[in-house]
Order: structure tokens, then C-alpha cells, then sequence
């Protein structure tokens, strides 16, 4: 099969409108492609940029979890101990308590303990007082006083 042009001319100028429709088509293909691949270049630096951004909110919080573990652990440890016995004095028919409260600081930190005046008394088990509670087995009577 062979293709005869019959008038150079006129081909010219069709070849040269087909070339000038597909360079068109290229260059608008061209232009989205770069319109694309710079969007997705935007897209991929806000991305790292947030990435940073997430990544130093992060440590942040993590310091600050760190922080606040530490100073749970410097917090004031008491340790409580009490002892009580009973003591018979010889010239008496009335039996003693005799107690030591021990508090001992394991903590790092300096733990204040302020008693106010009367913060616990030890009543007569005849006395009727309110807000009193019966100790179980010791016929005595405690009050804490509020706050």
C-alpha cells in the first residue's frame, strides 16, 4: 500500500494543524502533570511539617510525663506505726493505756503534720459525748476531732 501525496501543499497544512493540536494537548497535558506533581510536592511538606510538628508535642508530653513521675516519686512516704499496752500501776485499781504513734518520713520530700489541740481524746467509758465511737474490747471511747 502506498500513500501518494497528490498536493504537497495542502498536506503541509494539515500535518501542520495535526501538529499543532497535539503539541497544544501536550503542553495541557504537561500543565496539569506539573500542576499535580507540585500540589502532591505541597502536600508531602505540609505532611513532614505536621509530622514535626507531632512528633515535638510528643516529646513535650513525654518530658512532662517524666516530670510528673519523678516528683510522684520524691512525694512524702509515711510510714504509720502505733503500739499500745495496758499497764496496771501498783497503787491503783484502774488499768493505763500507754501508746506511741511512730511516723517516719520514706519520702524524699519533708512531709509537715500539723495536730491541732485535742485531736484525740480518751474519754471515761461513763461519759456520753456526741459523736463518740465505743473502741471494741477496750471499754474507752475515742473522738477525732474535725478537720
Amino acid at each position: 500500500m502506498t500513500l501518494r501525496i497528490r498536493d504537497p501543499d495542502a498536506f503541509q497544512k494539515v500535518a501542520s494543524g495535526v501538529q499543532s493540536a497535539l503539541l497544544s494537548v501536550a503542553i495541557v497535558v504537561g500543565g496539569v502533570w506539573t500542576i499535580y506533581v507540585f500540589k502532591a510536592k505541597l502536600d508531602i511538606d505540609s505532611a513532614e511539617a505536621q509530622l514535626r510538628v507531632s512528633r515535638a508535642q510528643l516529646q513535650a508530653t513525654e518530658a512532662q510525663i517524666e516530670k510528673s513521675q519523678r516528683e510522684l516519686l520524691e512525694l512524702t512516704n509515711l510510714e504509720l506505726s502505733i503500739a499500745a499496752s495496758t499497764v496496771r500501776p501498783r497503787r491503783s485499781s484502774m488499768w493505763q493505756i500507754s501508746g506511741t504513734i511512730r511516723i517516719r518520713n520514706l519520702g524524699t520530700k519533708v512531709a509537715i503534720i500539723e495536730l491541732p489541740p485535742k485531736t484525740l481524746q480518751v474519754l471515761h467509758g461513763a461519759d456520753v459525748v456526741a459523736g463518740l465511737k465505743q473502741v471494741r474490747g477496750l471499754g474507752l471511747q475515742t473522738r477525732m476531732a474535725p478537720g
